[in-house]
C-alpha cells in the first residue's frame, strides 16, 4: 500500500464499517456548513464532526476518547495502556514516506496542546508517523485529504 493514494471502498464494505449506524440526514449540509456550526463549539463537537466525516468516507480509524471519568474507570484504563498525550484519532492509512496518521484535535479557537501531547507527537514524527494538530474539523479534513493525496 506505500506509495499508493488512498481510494475508498472500492465494491462492498467490509461488515464492520456496513454496520456502523450513521447519523439521520436532516436537510443537505455541505462539510464546511457542518465544521462552521462547530465552530465555537467543544473539541468533543469538532471531534464528532470529523469523525462522522471519516465514517461517510469509508476510512478506517480510532478515536482515543479522553475525557472525564471515575477514579475507577480511570484506575482501570490506565492499567490497560491509556496514557496521557496520546493523540485523540489514529488512522493507520501507510502512505510513503509515512507509516500512517495521528491528529490531535482542538477546537478553533482557545484549545491548547498540552506539554504531553507535544511530546508525543514528536515522537510519533521521529517514528516516521505523520502526526499533526488540528484546529476545528475543517482543518482536519484538509490535513486528511493532503496526507491521503501524498502531499506532505
Amino acid at each position: 500500500m506505500a506509495g499508493q493514494k488512498w481510494e475508498p471502498f472500492q465494491g462492498r464494505k467490509p461488515k464492520a464499517i456496513r454496520k456502523i449506524r450513521r447519523p439521520p440526514k436532516v436537510g443537505r449540509i455541505t462539510v464546511a456548513e457542518a465544521c462552521k456550526a462547530a465552530a465555537e463549539v467543544s473539541e468533543e463537537r469538532e471531534q464528532m464532526a470529523f469523525v462522522n466525516w471519516l465514517l461517510m468516507q469509508g476510512v478506517f480509524f480510532y478515536a482515543i476518547n479522553n475525557g472525564a471519568r471515575t477514579m475507577g474507570e480511570a484506575v482501570k484504563l490506565k492499567r490497560l495502556g491509556l496514557r496521557k498525550g496520546i493523540c485523540d484519532i489514529c488512522i493507520p492509512l501507510p502512505i510513503a514516506p509515512y507509516h500512517g496518521l495521528y491528529l490531535e484535535l482542538k477546537r478553533q479557537s482557545g484549545g491548547v496542546v498540552s506539554k504531553e501531547q507535544k511530546a508525543c507527537i514528536e515522537v510519533l514524527r521521529k517514528l516516521g508517523y505523520k502526526a499533526e494538530v488540528a484546529r476545528g474539523c475543517e482543518e482536519a479534513i484538509r490535513i486528511f485529504q493532503e496526507y491521503t493525496q501524498g502531499s506532505t
